[in-house]
C-alpha cells in the first residue's frame, strides 16, 4: 500500500509492474496518476506508450469539453479558442479525443459539428462507428458534418445509413428558433403565429435538403473510391 492506502506506486515501479501502473492511472488521487504516468514513461515499452497516449487523449479532450462548456454562451467570440482546439486535437491525429469530443452533451453543436469535420479529415476507420451514432445527432449541423466525414473515410458500413439521409426530416420544427430569430419584429402586425409556423417549415426544409445534399455527396464519394 501507497500512501492513504492507495497503491505503491514505488514498488510496482520497481517490480516492472505495467498492469498494475496502468491501473494506478484510473485511481481517485491526482498525485497517484501523474506518478503513475511518470513511472510508465520510465519504464517504457508498447504497453506503457498505448496506455499514456490513451490518457494524453483522454486528459485533451476532457480540456476542450471543459472550455466548450464554459465558453457556450458565446457563440461568436470565445467559441473560435475552442475551434483551435479541435484543430490542435487533429494536428495531433487525437482520434480518441475527438471521438470523446463528439459524443459530449456537454458542447455546442458547432463544437460537436468540427470535431466531426476533423475526424473525416484524418481519415482514420476507428471513428466510423461513433460518426454513424452521430448522423442521429438532434442538431442538423452535426448530422451534416458527420456524413461529410464518413464519405471521407470511406468506409463502405456508411452506405445504407447514408442512403437513408437522403429522406432525413428534422427531428421537430424549430418554431422556438425562428422566435427567437424573429423577435425583433414582434410588435408588427403581420408577426402571427401562422407565419412563425410557416417560416418554422421553410427552415425545416432547408436543413433537410443540406443533410440530403451531404450524404449524396458522401454517397458519390464512397462510389469513387470503391470503383478506384
Amino acid at each position: 500500500m501507497g500512501l492513504f492506502g492507495g497503491p505503491n506506486i514505488e514498488k510496482l515501479k520497481a517490480k516492472g509492474d505495467v498492469s498494475g501502473l496502468i491501473k494506478a492511472l484510473g485511481d481517485k488521487n491526482p498525485t497517484v496518476r501523474q506518478a503513475a504516468a511518470e513511472a510508465l514513461r520510465s519504464i517504457g515499452g508498447p504497453e506503457a506508450d498505448e496506455a499514456l497516449a490513451a490518457r494524453d487523449e483522454a486528459l485533451a479532450a476532457h480540456a476542450v469539453i471543459a472550455r466548450a462548456r464554459d465558453l457556450a454562451s458565446d457563440k461568436l467570440g470565445q467559441m473560435k479558442v475552442v475551434g483551435k482546439d479541435i484543430k490542435e486535437l487533429e494536428s495531433k491525429g487525437y482520434v480518441r479525443a475527438l471521438l470523446e469530443v463528439l459524443s459530449s452533451t456537454a458542447t455546442d453543436w458547432a463544437v460537436r459539428s468540427w470535431a466531426a469535420q476533423a475526424l473525416g479529415r484524418l481519415r482514420d476507420p476507428r471513428a466510423v462507428d461513433q460518426l454513424l451514432g452521430a448522423t442521429g445527432d438532434p442538431n442538423w449541423g452535426v448530422v451534416c458534418s458527420a456524413a461529410g466525414a464518413l464519405g471521407e473515410i470511406g468506409d463502405p458500413r456508411a452506405t445504407d445509413r447514408l442512403k437513408a439521409l437522403l429522406t432525413w426530416k428534422p427531428q421537430a420544427a424549430p418554431v422556438g428558433a425562428v422566435r427567437e430569430a424573429v423577435a425583433g419584429y414582434r410588435n408588427a402586425p403581420q408577426m402571427s403565429r401562422a407565419f412563425e409556423a410557416a417560416a418554422a417549415s421553410e427552415m425545416g426544409q432547408a436543413q433537410a435538403e443540406d443533410v440530403q445534399k451531404a450524404a449524396r455527396e458522401a454517397l458519390e464519394k464512397l462510389g469513387s473510391q470503391s470503383s478506384g
